[in-house]
This record gives structure tokens, sequence and C-alpha cells, in this order.
């Protein structure tokens, strides 16, 4: 029987630039338009959690090593 490789950590970095984002909640869908998409009804409320983004735009390069990091 062959082993399963065991999973090897991978050094953590630190990511700079980043900007805290209170979460809340927020009325998602669309009542403007009778064209909407059938994902866009009904109106219902979302709630997001406290999250960070960067500040700053991110490469396909950059999000690809992060993908592989």
């Amino acid at each position: 029987m062959k082993e399963t490789p065991k999973n090897t950590p991978k050094q953590a970095f630190e990511v700079s630039n980043m900007v805290f984002v209170k979460g809340g909640t927020f009325d998602m869908g669309d009542v403007f338009d009778d064209n909407h998409e059938d994902d866009e009804k009904p109106v219902h409320a979302v709630t997001v959690a406290d999250f960070y983004m960067a500040a700053c735009c991110v490469t396909f390069e950059e999000y690809i090593m992060y993908c592989f990091a």
C-alpha cells in the first residue's frame, strides 16, 4: 500500500497595505429594473462579517502567488 504524503506547512508571509472593512447588513437584489436576472430577486438582506482587504489593486500574478503559497 502506498503511503499518503503528509502536507508540509508553507512559510507564512506578511501582507501589508490591508484595510479593515466593518461588516454589516445590506439589501441585495434589484427592484429598479424589470430586466434583471433571476438571481437578482427577490431583494433579500445579506449580512457580511468584518474583513480585511487590500488597499491597492491586486495583480493576477500576485493572486496566483497567493494561491500557491
